[in-house]
């Protein structure tokens, strides 16, 4: 006949299984979440975070170009290495930049069609917050639509000029016809060559997040966690212009809710960055 502390320990020992069973499954399940993520999801992953980085680049640049066209238009001067034409409606407060059927001009890139940039408020150059918007307009071949609305910048406690930028249904649209849309606001903090007209000298700090749906239909969001580091002067060896700061994206694929966390590096213009997914650390040619 069993005693009662006989029995005590055994019903110990089974409740202990049950917590190193329980401990053994959730190491298993999170095995099995890594095992089942095989080459064809991590490059739909892959993927995903190229494509946010790409439009990131895309309207930084969109945001610097309406910078310059704005001093050019001050100055009344015309850059023909910058190969688009600059002109200022005074009468509708419009600055219409235009790039024609195509030419390659700053940051090395071909773009044709013309961005328009609103001026709101004061309605005038420099003090006035503005909105670009786009007509038939294509960078690499890949077209630009949607808007961007620019609040105009202000001196910070550092003594840097900042200001902010939200996106809106800014869409790159593929020649397979497939999308990537971002909507969301982001903080530009302009750490070196403010206002020296020359493009290559600039340099921000960027903070905030942006959300939107991939080219497959997937819902993802961004949030910067360590300020991102976005450097022109890259661009003169075609690299992307991020060298630094981390991002974490999360999205849902395949039924899973996924975060993956990006490191855009030491801030070299190495043209890379990495992606860590689950366990793994995969490096990006930008």
């Amino acid at each position: 006949m069993k005693t009662l502390r006989e029995f005590k320990l055994k019903k110990g020992t089974v409740l202990l299984l049950g917590i190193v069973i329980g401990i053994l499954s959730l190491q298993a399940c999170q095995q099995d979440e890594e095992m089942t993520i095989d080459s064809e999801e991590q490059a739909e992953e892959i993927e995903l975070v190229e494509n946010t980085t790409l439009a990131e680049d895309n309207s930084d640049q969109e945001v610097s170009l309406a910078d310059l066209a704005e001093l050019e238009v001050a100055s009344s001067s015309q850059r023909s290495a910058n190969c688009f034409t600059s002109t200022w409606d005074s009468e509708s407060n419009v600055l219409t930049i235009d790039f024609g059927d195509g030419c390659v001009g700053p940051y090395g890139k071909e773009r044709s069609g013309k961005i328009l940039v609103s001026y709101v408020n004061e309605g005038t150059l420099y003090i006035s917050d503005r909105i670009i918007t786009f007509d038939n307009y294509f960078v690499n071949n890949i077209e630009v639509t949607g808007e961007i609305f620019i609040v105009r910048a202000e001196e910070n406690e550092n003594g840097n000029y900042q200001n902010t930028y939200t996106l809106t249904d800014f869409t790159l649209i593929y020649p397979n016809g497939n999308t990537f849309v971002s909507n969301g606001s982001r903080t530009r903090e302009w750490i070196e060559g403010a206002g020296d007209g020359d493009p290559s000298t600039n340099k921000f700090q960027i903070t905030g997040s942006l959300n939107g749906e991939s080219t497959r239909g997937v819902n993802w969001s961004h949030t910067i966690v360590e300020p991102i580091i976005v450097d022109f002067s890259c661009l003169s060896n075609g690299s992307m212009l991020r060298t630094a700061g981390i991002k974490e994206v999360k999205f849902s694929l395949r039924n899973r809710e996924r975060t993956r966390t990006v490191d855009y590096g030491d801030g070299s213009c190495d043209g890379s960055y990495t992606v860590t997914i689950n366990n793994r650390v995969v490096t990006v040619e930008g």
